[in-house]
């Protein structure tokens, strides 16, 4: 008999499917970890419209540490959580990574609304309810379990105490009448944009789409679908697929297209970037790369300098136009660009790179006018003899301006106290501390010198400054200095 009904429920399970309706209520387990969120390393990346066996969608931000989910509390936005239903949540099983300190706390939140993401779960308004909270220090082999009482369709976690790894997270739905048989539509993956962007949503032959941009859960009473959207700010488009013959709807599809700031200089850039990661665009116009070491990309154009922190196929010397994209952001007071995209035209390469001198008082009251840029201050002094080449900050003045030389770079150094120097490198700020990056050893040395800094490199014959003698088009081997080739004078 049991055989008989199990297999008339298959049957009927067919039927019903063709017809587009519901079925049993069943469980289904989705299994959360690194490999579903696409995040891999250390760095923080936001990820979105991830699927597992349930119809829930995931999104979240986290990192991909110690190949796990790797979350963080002291930003507003790291954490996951479900855009999409899979049904009533039951039951969540965490899988703590054993480099998870024995203090964290992960934040379970259930709601009955749809999340956008995961920074709603930093919101009293948009959380939910906290249905839960698991410790590290309370797993069982490793293995923290929230059997869900209440009825909650979506669900999202947080850290609650410091960075945290999870191996994974399995979520367990209860599926029933309320689960739909016919597939979703499908929209492109949530991404940012500049400028305008264009949208299709595409469904199965015979569905009608509906869907909503104000974040609303779409029905048949919202905007019926019927070409291309084209979105020019940031939106959260939602949609349903329905069976036009019986009304029978999808789950909701849901992506979200973040516009973007677009800065025509380099110098915009500085000055825009806070100590929160927005994805950004930043028009390059006849940049210049100054310095490359690592991650490190200096660029400078007519406004000022630039750090590129990530991989590129620059090299220095290079002339460039187009654009760069990635998270624009202040670590420790320096602007920069993380995870950057480039779209550039080389215009041409080998170009002399030379320091501008500055006024080392001026550069001290206004860094940011001089951020990222390889200049260079006369007359520095040492207060004690330092010969080193390890990353340390060196003390020194001009005159009654106090300034930090900081072997970032890990250059060959040599000051004595009492002695009057040239310092040349990039300027950075950190933590209010306006600091000089030497690129080479030959970025501080003794005033008067013999090789030292051309101020002008106009004529292609040798010409002197007062500080050293210069040709521009050298052709005997000797050190490149400040980018050119130095004479004695």
């Amino acid at each position: 008999m049991n055989h008989f009904y199990s297999n008339l429920k298959l049957m009927l399970v067919a039927l019903f499917a063709c017809m587009g309706l519901s079925v049993w209520a069943d469980e289904v387990t989705d299994v959360l970890n690194q490999t579903l969120t696409g995040v891999s390393g250390t760095s923080y990346t936001t990820f979105a419209d991830k699927e597992a066996s349930s119809t829930a969608v995931y999104a979240g931000q986290c990192a991909g540490g110690n190949e796990s989910i790797q979350l963080r509390s002291n930003n507003n936005n790291s954490g996951v959580v479900t855009t999409a239903s899979g049904g009533t949540v039951k039951q969540i099983v965490v899988t703590w990574n054993s480099n998870t300190a024995a203090a964290r706390i992960l934040n379970i939140y259930g709601s009955n609304t749809a999340y956008t993401d995961a920074t709603d779960l930093y919101s009293a308004d948009n959380q939910g309810t906290l249905i839960g909270t698991l410790k590290c220090e309370d797993a069982i082999d490793g293995v923290s379990t929230l059997e869900v009482e209440d009825t909650y369709t979506f669900i999202g976690f947080r850290s609650a105490s410091g960075a945290m790894y999870l191996t994974s997270v399995a979520i367990t739905w209860e599926t029933g009448s309320s689960v739909p048989l016919i597939a979703k539509p499908t929209l492109p993956p949530s991404t940012s944009f500049f400028g305008s962007m264009t949208v299709e949503i595409t469904a199965t032959d015979g569905l009608d789409i509906y869907y909503t941009t104000d974040g609303t859960v779409p029905t048949t009473n919202s905007t019926a679908y019927t070409g291309a959207l084209t979105i020019s700010e940031t939106t959260t488009i939602k949609a349903i697929a329905v069976q036009p013959t019986n009304g029978a709807e999808s789950a909701v599809a849901s992506a979200t297209y973040t516009a973007g700031p677009v800065f025509a200089s380099l110098a915009e850039a500085n000055k825009a970037a806070t100590a929160t990661r927005v994805v950004s665009q930043i028009t390059l116009t006849d940049a210049l790369v100054t310095f490359i070491s690592g991650s490190n990309t200096y660029v400078q154009d007519a406004t000022g300098g630039f750090l590129i922190y990530g991989t590129t196929d620059l090299t220095v010397g290079d002339i460039v136009n187009g654009t760069v994209q990635g998270q624009l952001y202040l670590f420790n007071g320096l602007p920069e660009i993380a995870n950057p995209t480039l779209e550039v035209n080389v215009v041409s390469s080998n170009n002399m790179v030379k320091p501008t001198v500055v006024n080392a008082a001026e550069l001290a009251a206004n860094p940011l006018d001089y951020i990222s840029q390889y200049v260079a201050v006369m007359n520095a002094s040492f207060a004690e003899d330092v010969a080193t080449s390890a990353k340390t900050s060196i003390d020194f003045t001009v005159g009654e301006t106090s300034l930090v030389l900081r072997n970032n770079f890990t250059v060959d150094i040599d000051v004595k106290a009492g002695e009057a120097y040239y310092v040349a490198g990039l300027v950075a700020v950190y933590n209010d501390a306006v600091q000089i990056y030497p690129s080479a050893a030959h970025d501080v040395g003794l005033m008067p010198v013999t090789y030292g800094i051309n101020l002008d490199f106009e004529s292609s014959t040798a010409v002197t400054t007062g500080i050293c003698t210069y040709a521009k088009d050298m052709t005997t081997n000797g050190t490149t200095f400040f980018g050119a080739q130095p004479v004695e004078g």
